[in-house]
């Protein structure tokens, strides 16, 4: 399923620009096809009018946003199978969709995660979801071994819950010593001054700056 032809429309319409003004007078036709899925633009046309319509290429082609979008409604299957639908078939997709499978039937066995900390992290969410704690703390703990300051605050934060719906107050105050050491670590000036340059930037580098200063907020308003 495509939905590049209907994000470029909307962002078209957003702008009040007819098919013409986004192509020219000889491609509003063919515009028009690539809104209504008849065709596909290439990688310097796509290039155009993504200055054309002041987005950006990834915008127009949304992945990315479907990607996250899926994870973030991996507890909600419907929903989360539904922007799925339109991802291309992969082993990544694969498993989101055995998992928020899993998320609500307690008959489908929770799949094991792949080496990647943002889905043991998913993981380990849907084990706490249903109640199976354990298997959610190891998981956890795993990631922990190997995961970059973002994501070891994701799953420390995690491992709160589950000490703490297990009882376990040994464990959780633990837990929650190391997520006070790694939130103290965040530092906005730091991270941008670490940014690399363009060929090699990541959305890691990105959610560090926007963690540190989520977090410096947070911080300041509670000492005020």
């Amino acid at each position: 399923m495509r939905i590049l032809g209907s994000r470029i429309r909307y962002r078209r319409r957003q702008l009040g620009l007819a098919q013409k003004q986004v192509g020219s007078q000889n491609t509003a036709s063919f515009v028009s096809k690539v809104e209504n899925d008849q065709a596909l633009p290439s990688l310097s046309l796509l290039d155009d009018w993504s200055i054309t319509l002041e987005t950006t290429v990834s915008d127009l082609i949304g992945d990315r946003l479907l990607w996250e979008a899926a994870a973030l409604t991996v507890l909600h299957p419907e929903k989360c199978h539904h922007y799925l639908a339109f991802l291309p078939e992969t082993q990544t997709r694969q498993y989101l969709e055995a998992l928020s499978t899993s998320a609500s039937s307690l008959s489908t066995p929770v799949p094991q995660p792949p080496p990647c900390p943002h889905l043991q992290y998913l993981a380990a969410k849907v084990l706490l979801h249903r109640n199976e704690m354990d298997q959610a703390a190891v998981i956890c703990q795993q990631a922990l071994d190997t995961c970059d300051l973002v994501w070891r605050i994701h799953h420390l934060a995690l491992l709160c819950q589950i000490w703490s719906r297990l009882g376990h107050i040994d464990e959780e105050r633990a837990a929650r010593n190391q997520l006070l050491t790694a939130l103290s670590e965040l530092n906005t000036e730091k991270a941008i001054a670490s940014l690399p340059e363009a060929d090699i930037l990541t959305a890691a580098h990105i959610d560090l700056i926007k963690l540190s200063a989520l977090y410096e907020i947070i911080l300041h308003d509670c000492t005020q």
